[in-house]
């Protein structure tokens, strides 16, 4: 059965008694068909729902979109389970500025207790596969909390497959995100995409996902994985990144701030950098500008591939300025390589027990 147009329904429930929208009977998955509407699924300072088993199609700049709008406020439990969201109809302009999942954070607001597990976002020419804007990071500096995608798929989008930023204690594990980045050469995009990423998250695990054939529509990022900047006490392990333009796994810091205490561990990269001259070679690179530095990286038991397509380092941190005196160290990896190039680093780095 197929609905035609926006499914905005009003009301909250909570975490004890949340709303459900659910398929009801066996068969196939209802369909709700945005249509040219601005989305297709929308909830607007709202909180306490289930949203399952459904495929959604079309809506203009978003397939599911949940905003919260009223300032100063928490939002609390949300959850989305086997949902199948593709085909909205917008092309993006600029970076962010739509997507098949999307939640977006007004001023001073904050999402906690999120959960996307099962869902596919697909096949559009919108920035965002799936998007979680948790809190108001750049405005009152508050966080969304406790906050989960896993077991999920972004692929065939302009900008990133998955992005999780303003957040703390997240979890993305068991995704898959491929074809990412595919907005044509054009700096109206803005904002350089990467396959799976966080920023400005504190205490988030990235595990078990695959992310590959990432693009970027300018010579920097296209990666698949990214410890972007004002990160603090990440780690991304278990992890397999292959055939992308950019990095397999980066870490990154800016604007005067200290990224500190990222662990990148028990993964295995292969053929990234496949763009010719790319600006930020490495299965792991390390990059640091307008006067932010990184303090506590460490790098352990991952096992890289390395097959450029033009000529560099494997590992990668000559970009990158540090600080502090947290570890920062390089230990007990393999790396094969096709090109003669394996590290260049500084003596910021202890090296130790690498094959």
């Amino acid at each position: 059965m197929t609905c035609s147009g926006i499914l905005e329904p009003l009301g909250s429930g909570s975490p004890s008694s949340p709303i459900v929208i659910d398929a009801y009977g066996t068969g196939p998955e209802p369909i709700i068909d945005g249509g040219m509407n601005a989305a297709a699924v929308q909830l607007n300072n709202q909180q306490g729902w289930e949203i399952n088993n459904l495929e959604v199609v079309g809506g203009n700049m978003y397939g599911v979109y949940i905003a919260g709008i009223a300032p100063d406020t928490t939002y609390t439990y949300f959850q989305l389970s086997n949902l199948n969201v593709h085909g909205a109809h917008y092309t993006s302009v600029t970076g962010h500025d739509s997507g098949e999942i999307f939640f977006a954070a007004g001023a001073g607001d904050a999402f906690n207790d999120v959960v996307i597990n099962g869902v596919s976002a697909h096949d559009s020419q919108v920035s965002e596969g799936i998007f979680v804007d948790g809190g108001d990071a750049w405005g009152s500096g508050i966080l969304g909390d406790n906050i989960t995608i896993q077991n999920s798929s972004a692929y065939n989008v302009y900008g990133d497959g998955i992005l999780l930023q303003a957040a703390s204690n997240g979890l993305l594990q068991n995704n898959v995100v491929y074809n990412t980045g595919l907005c044509p050469p054009n700096p109206g995009c803005a904002v350089t995409p990467s396959g799976l990423w966080e920023l400005y998250s504190h205490t988030c695990t990235v595990q078990g996902d695959e992310s590959y054939a990432n693009q970027s529509w300018s010579p920097w990022d296209g990666g698949d994985y990214d410890i972007d900047v004002w990160n603090n006490n990440n780690v991304v392990q278990y992890n397999y990144g292959h055939d992308s333009v950019g990095y397999c796994v980066s870490v990154f810091s800016a604007s005067n701030v200290v990224g500190t205490d990222n662990v990148i561990r028990y993964n295995v990269c292969s053929n990234n950098s496949q763009l010719v001259n790319s600006p930020d070679p490495g299965e792991i690179f390390m990059n640091t500008w307008d006067g932010g530095t990184l303090n506590g990286v460490q790098v352990y038991n991952n096992t890289f591939y390395w097959n450029p397509a033009t000529p560099g380092p494997a590992f990668n941190t000559v970009f990158a300025s540090y600080s502090g005196s947290d570890a920062k160290f390089f230990k007990n990896n393999i790396i094969y390589s096709a090109v003669p190039y394996l590290v260049q680093s500084t003596s910021d780095f202890a090296l130790d027990s690498n094959i």
